[in-house]
């Protein structure tokens, strides 16, 4: 999480910091929730803290998981929900038409562990200037194959979106 310091350094006024680093937040829930044992890792995530201050690149959790016509939605991609279907793979629905537009991941641990090596490359911006192509080929093998949305923002580049078509 940036420090106070190096947010002051763009010019953020106090909300504006405190907004920033409540991104990187997710609180317990008080009294700890009773959590079903069969439900995704993501549902489970969501049950035990509140995540709906957390953004990782477009990715925004929702405070808690709701019914979806596909399955379970757990986050949005801007304004297209990210659903954990019966199956357990996690998918994106367009948000105009309800249709299902991506693949992100084989299941929801492997969703976590692509969002993991995002994060990873966020915070080594300097390793991957000018690898963008590799760095999503590795975030869509952490996440099982499939044609994964990865977002990314190297180094000084525009956010990008790259999909990556792989087999299972």
């Amino acid at each position: 999480m940036p420090s106070r310091v190096e947010l002051e350094s763009f010019g953020l006024e106090p909300h504006e910091i405190a907004a920033v680093q409540a991104s990187f937040l997710a609180v317990a829930r008080m009294p700890e929730v009773q959590i079903a044992s069969n439900i995704s890792e993501l549902e489970k995530l969501i049950s035990a803290y509140d995540c709906s201050g957390v953004e990782v690149g477009l990715i925004r959790f929702l405070a808690e998981s709701r019914p979806h016509s596909h399955g379970v939605q757990v986050a949005y991609c801007e304004a297209d929900s990210i659903v954990v279907e019966a199956t357990g793979e996690v998918a994106m629905y367009d948000h105009a038409d309800g249709r299902r537009s991506l693949s992100c991941a084989q299941e929801s641990m492997r969703f976590l562990d692509a969002l993991r090596v995002f994060v990873e490359m966020r915070n080594n911006k300097p390793k991957w200037n000018g690898r963008a192509e590799e760095a999503a080929n590795l975030c869509a093998e952490m996440a099982g194959g499939g044609a994964i949305c990865v977002v990314l923002q190297v180094a000084v580049r525009p956010l990008l979106i790259f999909h990556v078509n792989l087999s299972y």
